[in-house]
């Protein structure tokens, strides 16, 4: 495998947005979380195997959710 400067997997500029709000009431927290909010779409690393083929991974499109944890 080599980390070359292979054009098959270069990437446009990334704006990469993430962001997470927490609220905690007494002994219960209430989290907001969002990632990838601007949605942008290339892939987030490439390999290329020695000239032969080059592969990439895709980034995960939006995700966002909450989550309620109770401590005892």
């Amino acid at each position: 495998m080599t980390f070359l400067n292979n054009p098959n997997l270069r990437n446009s500029a990334q704006y990469l947005v993430d962001a997470s709000a927490n609220v905690k009431f007494n002994r219960t927290t209430v989290s907001l979380f969002g990632k990838n909010l601007n949605n942008e779409r290339d892939g987030t690393i490439g390999y290329d195997v020695q000239g032969v083929w080059s592969y990439a991974s895709p980034r995960l499109r939006r995700t966002w959710g909450n989550t309620i944890t109770q401590e005892l």
